[in-house]
């Protein structure tokens, strides 16, 4: 199997680039848990597949903190995911801490960035896992759980969030929009 093509010059791989903007539709937004809760294990599935399948390596001869701004600066560019670029963020403090002789926090552990972030992305995987499956143990105990988005709801989305203004239909023509 492939790597999904780039798209937009940017290095994100249309398919992760897709998944973010179905993740941010009001359709989405609105969705039932289990739809939500769906799409984040599709997510981290996809990430964990795209980590797998192009692996990298920082220098051990870098400082710890040099290492782990190399490899954030490589997954915002290529995965732009802003949980693990904050994680990754977080590591590069702790680092500089640790360097400095503070040390306030612990880093997460010793060996290869690949490896730990490969860890990382595998516990998010497992707990995206755990919450979906609960949430659909939870739909087949209750049905009600279960909708579906009506333009209504969009419409009313809308409005509260300043998306853009909807277009007048005819039971509202009154209004100003």
């Amino acid at each position: 199997m492939r790597l999904p093509p780039r798209s937009n010059g940017d290095g994100i791989p249309s398919a992760l680039r897709d998944l973010y903007g179905r993740a941010r539709r009001p359709e989405t937004l609105l969705a039932p848990e289990h739809v939500r809760s769906g799409l984040m294990l599709e997510k981290w599935r996809l990430i964990q597949r795209l980590l797998r399948r192009a692996p990298f390596t920082v220098s051990a001869t870098l400082p710890r903190a040099e290492q782990w701004r190399r490899v954030r600066d490589h997954v915002r560019h290529t995965i732009g995911e802003p949980e693990l670029c904050n994680w990754l963020t977080m590591q590069i403090d702790v680092a500089t801490n640790i360097a400095r002789g503070i040390h306030d926090l612990r880093p997460r552990k010793a060996g290869p960035c690949h490896d730990l972030l490969m860890e990382v992305v595998r516990d998010k995987k497992r707990k995206a896992l755990a919450v979906h499956r609960w949430n659909l143990e939870a739909l087949a105990l209750d049905p009600s759980l279960d909708w579906e988005v009506t333009e209504d709801m969009l419409r009313d989305w809308r409005i509260r969030h300043g998306d853009f203004p909807p277009p007048p239909t005819a039971a509202h023509a009154h209004r100003n929009y």
